[in-house]
């Protein structure tokens, strides 16, 4: 002090009256831990209750009033809502096959049993995706006991596998397949064991020999035995049912195709050519291709926020997250490469949070309509192989979900295909697909994907969630005219905000109490000051030091006992705030943790700098003013002590 006191005999005059020095360092401490209690207090409750407002979201959907069908068009109705100046963002979602580079897909289920059942009697008519193309030694045939479906059991030594599941064949695994009699054989069958007298009838597979090897193809079929679950690899319990070679399937129609009569099996010795070559086999190299693609096809799905998606909602609790993250908005905006996977698929393709999927889109998209999970209506886009180069994406797993039944106790219905749901951000997918959606299956009516946007497929988040009833009547009448309707999830914003608003008004009238403190105590300390020093001040005037310097000085001597005090109260009052935040004087903690909401309890060290510069700054102001009008007095007044008129200013 001896230093900053030289030239300055205000700071002189307080180093000689340290504790009336000290009492108003005090006094101005004081008044600042109490400002910057408060000023922390009211930024933190707006900070927390914009923070957990924002937890009630306004999540709207769009439904078709009057009619109770699935796969509504709700486009016209989503360009409407485009336009509200309410809208936070719209999620019109995407769809599109994609084919998983280096990894199979989790469709290893198969048909249903009515379909094991039928087959090969009856043309099923649908793509299989669990056929299995394998070359192995046969170790047995042997005709099945299974009277009501008459069959032949081979029992095959896998050692080659060209394509198909390793759930279904593998080299290494011996592995059952039926051949399933067709009507003529089954019937020929029975004529022979009324016959009697050791009279066989002939099957397809009576050529075959025990220890030749041979070239074959099985499809899976789930049994009605649900108890079994899905096949594992290697389990001899998981059959396959024989299908000829030569049987073709069409991608677009899912018909099967057989011009020619069935072959069932090729001899092939090691030293064998490719099957391909053999006589009636030219189609098998395109039919191997379309398994490949069927085969490590995935459901790719966009949102730009999966936690606003209604299905997602605790009011549905259909889709629901078993580990990582939901895809939010921030990915969005960022193309964040990432994806959230279906739990199945990461169970039994052995992904987990981290690691990455690299899929291969095709341009050419085709839809078909019927695929659903549960009560979720739903579109299948499948990626048509060829034409312009595919679209490749590596993606970061980031989450992984589930499907459940909203009603407690109760198992949704599922097929292993809905295993292959992947949905990543609406921006990481790019735009330019030729996507056709069929109209109407049995007469192959297409429609243009980028005119139909499905009701489940769309959903729309407000900026606030007060604003509903805003949005409301501003859109309302206009759906209303072309049949739709909004609706809204049930949020229980309006109950937060009541009690939120209260919190607030009294945090700002406590903010209003401790400000007018801070003025009057600043405005108390400047008086004091000024009135301490006035006689010196004067004393100075009188030996002609200027009017501006000794007032420069005066405010000076100020600062230099208000500024530190203020910095100090104000430091601590910030650190007090800061404890009391995460304690019991929080007054949504309690809330929060009730509520499931993680909530940050830290204040910026930044926010203590408020508090400060507002002390310090309503001090000075004060004594700037208390000094401006002590210049204007004469110096005769104030060496006598009279009270100045702000008359004629003295020299």
């Amino acid at each position: 002090m001896k230093k900053l006191s030289e030239g300055n005999i205000f700071i002189k005059s307080f180093a000689r009256q340290r504790l009336r020095f000290a009492l108003l360092a005090l006094l101005m401490a004081f008044s600042a831990f109490m400002f910057a209690v408060r000023l922390s207090e009211c930024l933190y409750v707006v900070r927390q209750t914009g923070r957990i407002g924002s937890y009630y979201r306004a999540i709207g959907f769009v439904q078709k009033m009057n009619e109770e069908i699935l796969f509504n068009n709700v486009l016209q109705a989503a360009d409407i809502i485009k336009g509200s100046p309410h809208l936070a963002f719209e999620d019109r979602r995407r769809a599109v096959g994609g084919q998983l580079m280096g990894m199979k897909n989790a469709d290893i289920g198969g048909m249903r049993g009515l379909d094991f059942d039928l087959y090969p009697m009856f043309n099923v008519g649908q793509i299989e995706f669990t056929d299995a193309f394998f070359y192995g030694k046969l170790v047995s045939l042997e005709r099945g006991q299974n009277i009501e479906r008459p069959a032949m059991v081979l029992r095959i030594l896998v050692d080659d596998v060209a394509l198909g599941y390793p759930e279904h064949a593998e080299a290494g695994q011996t592995l059952t397949m039926l051949y399933y009699l067709t009507e003529e054989e089954a019937l020929a069958r029975m004529e022979a064991e009324l016959e009697g007298g050791g009279a066989v009838a002939e099957t397809a597979v009576d050529g075959m020999r025990v220890g030749e090897r041979y070239f074959l193809r099985g499809v899976f079929f789930r049994p009605n035995d649900f108890t079994k679950g899905l096949p594992q690899r290697g389990r001899d319990s998981d059959p396959l049912v024989m299908r000829s070679l030569n049987e073709t399937t069409s991608l677009e129609s899912g018909l099967r195709v057989m011009d020619e009569a069935p072959i069932w099996y090729v001899p092939a010795d090691a030293d064998a050519e490719d099957a391909s070559s053999h006589p009636g086999l030219g189609m098998l190299d395109g039919e191997l291709e379309r398994l490949r693609a069927n085969q490590s096809n995935m459901w790719i799905r966009t949102s730009v926020d999966m936690s606003a998606m209604p299905l997602a909602q605790a009011q549905h609790a259909f889709m629901l997250l078993s580990e990582g993250r939901w895809i939010v908005s921030s990915d969005n905006e960022h193309a964040n490469p990432v994806a959230v996977i279906y739990e199945d698929f990461a169970r039994i393709r052995e992904v987990s949070v981290g690691d990455t999927l690299r899929v291969s889109i095709p341009k050419r998209q085709l839809g078909m309509q019927g695929a659903g999970i549960g009560f979720m209506p739903d579109i299948v886009m499948l990626g048509m192989p060829g034409g312009e180069d595919p679209i490749e994406l590596e993606l970061e797993v980031v989450g992984i979900f589930r499907f459940a039944h909203p009603t407690p106790g109760v198992t949704i219905s599922m097929s292993s295909s809905d295993f292959n749901y992947v949905f990543v951000p609406d921006s990481v997918l790019p735009g330019g697909f030729s996507s056709d959606i069929f109209r109407n299956w049995k007469y192959m009516e297409y429609m243009d994907a980028s005119e139909f946007l499905m009701d489940s497929w769309y959903s729309f988040v407000l900026r606030d969630a007060r604003d509903a009833e805003a949005f409301m009547r501003e859109n309302g009448d206009a759906l209303m005219e072309l049949g739709f309707r909004a609706l809204f999830f049930e949020n229980g914003a309006e109950n937060f905000w009541l009690s939120a608003d209260q919190i607030l008004l009294a945090s700002a009238l406590n903010l209003a109490a401790f400000s007018a403190l801070l003025v009057l105590v600043a405005a108390f300390i400047s008086i004091l000051h000024v009135r301490m020093r006035k006689k010196e001040y004067a004393i100075q005037r009188a030996m002609g030091l200027p009017s501006k310097t000794a007032s420069s000085k005066l405010i000076s001597a100020f600062a230099l006992s208000s500024i530190p005090a203020a910095a100090i109260g104000g430091a601590v009052g910030w650190a007090y705030a800061a404890w009391s935040a995460g304690s019991a004087a929080n007054p949504f903690g309690e809330f929060a943790t009730a509520s499931g909401i993680e909530l940050g309890v830290s204040l910026p060290a930044w926010w203590c700098l408020a508090p400060i510069a507002a002390a310090a700054a309503i001090a000075l102001a004060m004594a700037a003013l208390l000094v401006a009008r002590l210049s204007r007095q004469s110096v005769l007044e104030m060496l006598q002590g009279g009270v100045g008129r702000g008359g004629k200013r003295v020299a």
